[in-house]
Order: C-alpha cells, then structure tokens, then sequence
C-alpha cells in the first residue's frame, strides 16, 4: 500500500461553507486560489462536483501518504497536523460533519502492483490461470485508466479465446495461450502504468494535475483503446 484514503458522498447542505464550490467546476479546490494549498503534500483533499444533473452533491477524496494507521483512527488527526490554515481546516470540519460515519472511520488502503521490467512472460499467469485489470497491475488513480486497462484486458483475451481457444485442450497449450495474452499486453499496460505513477506523484509534490504528463500524443493512443 502506498496511500490511505477515505472516500464519499457529500449532500451539501444550505448555508454551508462547500456551497461555495458549487459552481466551480468539476475539481473546485483546484481552481480557487484559496484551497490550492489543500491539493499537494502528504496530506491531500480533493472534492469533485457529481454531476451537473444532481444538485447538492459532491463527492470527497481524502489521501494521506502514510498507512498503517490504528483502528478507528479519525482523518482529523492526520490531516489537522499537516493542514494548519483555519480556512482549510473549516473545509475539512463540514465534510466530516456531512460525510457518513462509516466512510470517515473505515478508510481504504491503497496498493499497486509492480509489474516486472520484463514482459516476455507477461505478469506471472500459468495454466489455465490469468489475472486482469487491478488484480494484474493495479495503477494509481490519476486518470481513471485502471478500469479502462480490465476491459481491455477482457477484449484482448476474447479475441485470443476465439482465435486459440483449442489450445486450452492441453496444459502446455494453455501455458502458451496465458503467456502470449499477457506479454502482448504488457508494453502498453506498463507505459500507461508508469505515466499514471508520474502524475500522481507530481501532484502530491507541486500541487497540480500534471495534464503536460500526458501529451496529446499520448492520449490519443491511450484513447484509441485496442
């Protein structure tokens, strides 16, 4: 695990001190200069607009670049010891006033999946056995890929079941059919892989979304899907 997060749904009530962010796009706290400082460092809160259809709600995401945390432990006494602005903390105090009980006191590990430098034998599949999606290689969240990368992988080994499926008759068929999934998807997962890495990381440092991480170039490919 390299993160500890809570996560939320927030119905904002009137007279609130998030009704402010509203009306500020998808990402407000990164878009007010006055809560830009809540966006970097160890500690993190980013809060998202939920849909221009659904008035009142927002949801909340909470990082915290530490874990193991003891049981019960309130994000307060995280967050408070790297957020000193008064403002800041106002924000944080009505999220966990409005914020469900059990999605402040039950946070989430999150964990990745190191893939090896060397995808001749994919990611570690045998027989008849294959992982995809975040069970596989699972990827920081910065653009939302990881779930994009499961339904490629399902696409990519469809084709191969269709094409090959007789192979499975034997184990050293299915050896060879569980391999060559994996290795053909391994260039393209591990370049996507290390670039969502690059721009989380950039953004616990300076306090940005790093678009310039993925050049259009690269958006373009990753957009075309497989």
């Amino acid at each position: 695990a390299t993160v500890t997060k809570w996560r939320g749904a927030l119905t904002i009530p009137n007279g609130s001190i998030l009704e402010h962010f509203l009306d500020k796009g998808v990402t407000p706290l990164r878009m007010d200069d006055s809560t830009k400082g809540m966006t970097s460092g160890d500690c993190v809160l980013s809060i998202f607009n939920f849909h221009p259809k659904v008035e009142r709600k927002m949801t909340f995401v909470m990082n915290a670049h530490f874990v193991d945390f003891p049981n019960g432990t309130h994000p307060r006494e995280i967050f408070f010891e790297h957020m000193k602005d008064p403002f800041h903390r106002s924000i944080l105090e009505e999220i966990f006033k409005c914020a469900d009980d059990q999605e402040i006191h039950w946070p989430l590990a999150q964990a990745v999946i190191q893939l090896p430098d060397d995808g001749t034998n994919g990611w570690g599949g045998k027989g008849r056995v294959t992982l995809i999606g975040d069970a596989a290689h699972a990827m920081r969240p910065a653009s939302g890929l990881g779930g994009a990368m499961a339904f490629e992988d399902s696409v990519v080994l469809c084709r191969l079941l269709k094409d090959k499926g007789s192979l499975l008759e034997t184990r050293d068929g299915a050896d060879v059919l569980v391999r060559e999934f994996e290795s053909s998807r391994f260039e393209r997962v591990k370049r996507i892989w290390d670039n969502q890495w690059e721009i989380s990381e950039r953004a616990y440092k300076k306090g940005d979304n790093a678009p310039g991480m993925m050049t259009q170039e690269f958006r373009k490919w990753v957009q075309n899907g497989v």
